[in-house]
């Protein structure tokens, strides 16, 4: 093997060797006591609630989320879902293993309080 080809393969498996996110099992480990898995999903009328969150990694990041189940649908009735997609994610470092930040599509809100604003006197 030449020189530069060497120096290469040592630095690729130094940076892998340097992550600590290195599995989706890790990545779900991490994900799931996060408050990005706190949040409550919008399932839909007949919809089964998955019990297992997926993780891959994605680009320079890991991502986790909590699958649709059985029975979910587009709004609107655009059809059955790929278990490929679902409510909400957390995506997460691979270097140091820190939740960077929640998507929160497909969540509950937490407050559903609704605000009556005044109405304006006549002029």
């Amino acid at each position: 093997m030449n020189r530069k080809g060497l120096i290469a393969l040592c630095l690729l498996a130094g940076g892998c060797a340097g992550e600590a996110v290195r599995t989706p099992d890790q990545a779900r480990t991490i994900a799931l006591p996060s408050s990005c898995a706190k949040l409550r999903p919008v399932l839909a009328p007949h919809e089964t609630p998955s019990n297992q969150w997926l993780a891959e990694r994605r680009g320079d990041k890991w991502y986790a989320w909590l699958p649709y189940g059985l029975g979910a649908r587009l709004p609107g009735g655009m059809g059955p879902l790929s278990s490929a997609y679902g409510h909400f994610g957390a995506w997460i470092s691979p270097r140091d293993g820190t939740v960077l930040y929640c998507e929160r599509g497909g969540e509950e809100a937490a407050d559903t309080t609704t605000i009556t604003l005044p109405t304006l006197p006549k002029s």
